[in-house]
């Protein structure tokens, strides 16, 4: 079910009215409209136009009120809203004029959503409408912009990439050693048989912000240099003391795991679970200068974890704080820190995901006395620009994290809770545009009785919402499906049931990507109908998708998979790396070129980031480039044409 804000809300209504009550309604505020409309527009005032618009839906100046908005929107570049408003126009009204349907596939290509765009313009073109001049030339004008954006942007259909990269040939890798005890850490073939025992994708990753690379794992934030892949920086992160109450409370947790309740995989590594489960650990994100990732504050109340008695589903479980930490992409010192300091208004909240940029600023969620918050903060120094309630008690949360997640795009923040609510926000004062309830599997964990605990369901991996065409496609924890959602209403498009081996990995711009034994790719307009499927793989990592192709790693390495058809373009076995530097024609950077044996084990269990000229493969002991040869050769002459002392180009 979906819910709408009061405005919208009464749109409809004004349709149930009687037509004596529309009529008078009309007869009351037209003039008082046209009025106001009168004097915005001279002046631009965008706030102004849009209460205009909410308030008087119905009257007969209201279309012209939505052109206004509509075109103010597209002047300005909010195109997401420009499209938002055409569709409540369009819900309103039975017929949609030429005018607006040209706003939509103007700002729908603004969007880079071009087989949108390229859906609305051949029914636009079939109306009787358009043949009347001087539709026709507009027609053609706006058809010659789409098919030049989109050329221009490498979508026009064709295949605009040509990204080779070397798999198993001239391969730089560097590895992660970890802070701590190197003998508490799962190998990279220990964790691929981890993945297929617990059917979970592993969650690190690693985020490329122009020449820089940055990685996170086990305690430590490293940065590498993209072009070279050299070391730049690594800070180990702030550490959290452990209460004697949490100590106490990790026998629950242990019997809660046991009875299938504690999100851990059973049978496995704490460190093999950590990779698997704990997203707060792994996430990192950068925007502005900064790298940010949650980390552990100093000890805490005893309250906090109220002895994990809601481990067996009779209470709420609160997990225990952290911080946000805000680093130097360049260098790693700490810029600043919210929820450290106990004079800080955040100072005790659970951090829930890393910030996501909307704009000018960071959108973070976090927990606070039981109640899922939105929080708007300034890049430059953390502080606290806004804050709104999403979700209120009875909540379900781990310190773990990984339940609620975010994306967003040009004007909407999008909060997939992981407590059955899907809702979407304004990114610019985080106001409610629509919230959607899903069935979630937390029903099972709310008990009456606290003996014996409930057979809660099985919780799946976590997957990150994606944002495909107008829809947002999600998976998550707490549910049993995977589906899609009209971004503008929250209407549900499509919904599949998700076994447990399925994982939402990625998206085209015709359909979605789902990995389990083998990748499948289905159509994003009803979910259901399976465009192609591969044979079975053994994926043991996250791929990459790159336009016409896509990246999987598994077991043995890296397939490349036809985006269109599904056929395998690419599958180097072991067998082609007869020597161990056969291909190092020149010295690596520090790890070197990998052998037969270390190609194996490193991409075992990794997941990709495609670049423009490489594709990088983390591991949780390895990170490695494969670079388009060509693309890297090409680069580096250009660097060195604008300047001949480039080091870095030298080097590379």
């Amino acid at each position: 079910r979906t819910y709408y804000p009061i405005w919208r809300q009464a749109t409809k209504l004004f349709e149930r009215l009687p037509p004596e009550g529309r009529d008078l309604y009309r007869q009351t505020y037209e003039a008082e409209a046209a009025a106001r409309l009168r004097e915005i527009m001279p002046s631009g005032d965008l706030s102004a136009l849009r209460d205009l618009f909410r308030t008087y839906a119905g009257l007969s100046i209201w279309p012209a009120i939505g052109a206004e908005l509509t075109a103010q929107l597209l002047d300005q570049g909010q195109y997401a809203d420009a499209i938002e408003t055409i569709q409540v126009l369009n819900a309103a009204q039975s017929h949609m004029p030429p005018e607006r349907c040209m706003q939509l596939v103007a700002a729908l290509g603004s969007l880079g959503h071009w087989q949108a765009a390229r859906e609305h313009l051949d029914r636009l073109s079939a109306t009787e409408a358009m043949q009347q001049p001087p539709w026709p030339e507009r027609l053609a004008a706006l058809r010659a912009w789409v098919a030049e954006a989109a050329a221009s942007a490498g979508q026009a259909g064709n295949d605009a990439t040509n990204l080779s990269p070397a798999f198993g040939a001239g391969l730089w890798w560097e590895a992660l050693e970890p802070a701590g005890d190197n003998g508490a850490c799962e190998d990279d073939l220990g964790m691929a048989e981890a993945i297929t025992l617990s059917r979970r994708l592993p969650l690190q990753t690693a985020v490329l912000d122009g020449d820089t690379l940055v990685t996170r794992m086990r305690g430590t934030i490293w940065a590498f240099d993209a072009l070279t892949l050299r070391p730049q920086w690594h800070v180990e992160e702030f550490a959290r003391a452990v209460t004697p109450a949490e100590r106490f409370d990790s026998l629950f947790v242990t019997s809660a795991t046991i009875f299938g309740l504690g999100g851990q995989a059973e049978g496995l590594s704490a460190d093999a679970n950590a990779l698997l489960c704990d997203a707060l650990r792994h996430a990192l994100t950068t925007g502005n200068g900064l790298v940010f990732t949650i980390e552990a504050t100093a000890p805490g109340s005893s309250e906090d974890d109220d002895f994990g008695v809601a481990r067996f589903g009779g209470m709420d479980y609160a997990p225990p704080p952290n911080e946000l930490v805000a680093r130097d992409l360049a260098t790693g010192n700490v810029v600043w820190r919210r929820g450290s300091d106990p004079t800080d208004a955040l100072y005790g909240v659970s951090f829930q995901d890393v910030p996501i940029v909307v704009r000018d600023r960071l959108c973070v969620p976090l927990l606070r006395a039981g109640e899922l918050h939105l929080c708007l903060l300034s890049p430059s120094d953390g502080a606290t620009v806004a804050e709104v309630e999403i979700v209120g008690p009875p909540t379900y949360f781990t310190r773990a994290g990984g339940r609620c997640q975010l994306v967003s795009d040009e004007s909407t923040v999008f909060v997939a809770t992981g407590n059955g609510v899907v809702a979407a926000l304004s990114s610019g004062d985080l106001s409610w545009k629509w919230a959607t309830t899903y069935p979630s599997t937390l029903a099972a964990r709310r008990s009456a009785g606290w003996w014996p605990p409930p057979q809660a369901s099985r919780e799946v991996g976590i997957d990150r919402p994606l944002l495909t065409g107008e829809l947002l496609v999600l998976a998550p924890v707490d549910a049993a499906s995977i589906f899609a959602l009209e971004r503008t209403t929250g209407r549900q498009r499509w919904r599949i049931q998700r076994r447990t081996d399925v994982s939402l990995v990625g998206a085209t711009n015709s359909g979605v990507l789902l990995a389990g034994n083998s990748l499948t790719h289905v159509d994003a307009n009803d979910g259901a109908t399976v465009l192609w499927r591969t044979v079975p793989l053994g994926i043991s990592g996250r791929p990459a998708v790159c336009e016409n192709r896509i990246f999987v790693p598994t077991r043995d390495g890296v397939v490349t998979v036809d985006g269109h058809t599904g056929k395998i373009l690419c599958e180097p076995g072991l067998g082609e790396i007869r020597e161990p530097n056969q291909c190092a024609n020149t010295p690596p950077p520090s790890g070197g070129a990998l052998s037969p044996g270390l190609f194996s084990r490193h991409l075992s269990a990794a997941n990709l980031v495609v670049a423009a000229d490489a594709v990088f493969a983390i591991s949780p002991n390895c990170l490695v480039k494969f670079p388009d040869i060509a693309a890297a050769r090409k680069s580096c002459a250009e660097l060195l044409a604008m300047d001949p002392g480039d080091e870095r180009a030298r080097y590379a």
